[in-house]
């Protein structure tokens, strides 16, 4: 009875951390930040990159490959969304309004985690999240790396059909919200 006891504790005890493997931190905004990109599997990794409203990773991001719907709108929380469909329910790409408090409200201090280059970003309670520098894929390369961090938002750009909001920042420079092209793939951190 003991063992058959150890042998279920033991499976409910991988489910139930096959279900929780992703952290997230409160920063002291609206929404809980993940610790890792999707697809990574440590703070400093870049992990995957997405197109606007794919939820696949692909081979080549040129504009005659991009699949997804351009009168999309907003995807955060959707079937389109990348988070939610790499992570699960209640995980989700951030707003550009979320991305704009991660910006505003956070402390931002440029450094680097096993070798890689990114911000520390510490929210108003103290604790803090790190963003890698993972630049962006066009082609079948990535551009950037090490110098520019991207962070695509499932918010679509108004006025720019095919563009949407992402958070960008330099190497050493300060960050900002602009709009990039839906083609291109940028690395997702998700939110909860």
């Amino acid at each position: 009875m003991r063992k058959i006891c150890a042998v279920i504790c033991l499976l409910t005890f991988i489910v139930i951390s096959a279900k929780d493997k992703h952290e997230s931190v409160d920063l002291g905004l609206s929404v809980k930040w993940a610790t890792t990109n999707v697809g990574a599997e440590t703070p400093e990794a870049f992990g995957d990159y997405f197109c606007y409203g794919e939820t696949e990773v692909k081979p080549l991001y040129l504009p005659e490959y991009y699949t997804a719907d351009t009168n999309l709108g907003n995807i955060s929380g959707t079937k389109y969304d990348p988070a939610r469909t790499a992570w699960g329910e209640g995980w989700r790409m951030p707003t550009m309004e979320e991305l704009r408090e991660l910006k505003e409200k956070c402390s931002w201090n440029h450094t680097s985690i096993n070798g890689t280059d990114g911000w520390r970003v510490t929210g108003i309670n103290g604790n803090s999240i790190f963003l890698p520098a993972a630049g962006y894929r066009y082609r079948e390369w990535q551009y950037y790396i090490g110098v520019y961090g991207f962070y695509l938002s499932g918010t679509a750009y108004p006025g720019k059909q095919d563009c949407a909001w992402s958070l960008l920042f330099y190497y050493d420079y300060r960050y900002d919200l602009n709009w990039y092209y839906r083609n291109i793939g940028i690395p997702v951190r998700p939110v909860k």
